[in-house]
This record gives structure tokens, C-alpha cells and sequence, in this order.
């Protein structure tokens, strides 16, 4: 699973592009397994591949999920959007911040 951070809203962009509907509502995140690869094509349901988001103004997760089999976790993809979240801090302000060494 791929998991992508970023502290500005990534809707449209990048592999949020290939989401080709709204998605279903898993807690805070919206997870589709209907994807777009190319503008000019007509989205199609892919068993194998998930993709999850969560996305606000100040920031955004979301997951790419590939199983062989075609059972990618929603669960799973959720879970890790969750946890990175909370790691983006409010207002996209991460709560961890590295130490400061002093001279």
C-alpha cells in the first residue's frame, strides 16, 4: 500500500486524479475501487486496486491499496489515512517536530 501526505488539499492531483466517482464513506475517508487512468477514458471498476482519501483545505491522505487477489483492504487503507492524519497536526501543523540540537 501506498500512503501520500500532503499539507495542502490534493484533490484532482496526482493519483487522485483516477478517482472516477465519489466514493463510499468509511469514517472521515471516502474509498473508491472505480478509476479513471486517462481523462479520455470512462472509469471502469478494478477489483485489484483501492483508493482511499481524506482531503481538507490545509491537507490531504490518501492510499493506494493493490492486491493480486482483488480484496484490497478498506480497513487497512482507512486505518493508514487515520494515523498519517493525526500526524499532519491541526490546520496541517505537524505535531512532530524535530529536535532542536543546541550548540
Amino acid at each position: 500500500m501506498r500512503v501520500v501526505s500532503a499539507r495542502s488539499d490534493l484533490t484532482g492531483q496526482r493519483e487522485l486524479a483516477w478517482v472516477g466517482d465519489e466514493g463510499e464513506p468509511i469514517g472521515n475517508a471516502r474509498c473508491t475501487q472505480r478509476i479513471r487512468l486517462s481523462n479520455n477514458q470512462t472509469a471502469t471498476v478494478r477489483r485489484n486496486l483501492l483508493l482511499c482519501w481524506r482531503t481538507s483545505s490545509e491537507k490531504s491522505v490518501y492510499t493506494v491499496a493493490v492486491d493480486l487477489d482483488g480484496k484490497p483492504s478498506r480497513i487497512k487503507s482507512v486505518a493508514s489515512i487515520e494515523r498519517q492524519w493525526s500526524k499532519l497536526g491541526e490546520n496541517g501543523e505537524s505535531r512532530f517536530r524535530p529536535e532542536r540540537q543546541s550548540s
